[in-house]
């Protein structure tokens, strides 16, 4: 389908619309995903901010619970919560050596 505009009113309403869209659909993730107990492996890595590795050692050391079924590993959004505010540090001063 081609879409000719010929003003800038037409323009104006065609670039509203796909902006109204594509927000709506951020929206609908931000809603859906903040309400999911269970993370796919993905959403875990973007959410801890995290290699797949580094998300691989943390289930093998068992520091990060998990769930399989198939092919596919899922994490409670509360366990991955539970490991930041673990983790939690006020200052610098607060490192712990490695």
């Amino acid at each position: 389908m081609e879409l000719i505009l010929s003003n800038p009113e037409q323009i104006s309403h065609v670039v509203s619309l796909a902006v109204k869209k594509a927000f709506g659909e951020i929206d609908f993730y931000r809603e859906s995903s903040a309400n999911d107990p269970w993370l796919t492996n993905s959403q875990a890595q973007e959410y801890l901010g995290v290699s797949v590795a580094t998300l691989a050692r943390m289930r093998a050391s068992g520091a990060l619970p998990y769930s399989k079924v198939g092919k596919s590993i899922y994490y409670r959004r509360a366990d991955i919560e539970h490991i930041l505010e673990k983790n939690l540090r006020q200052s610098t001063s607060q490192e712990v050596a490695k």
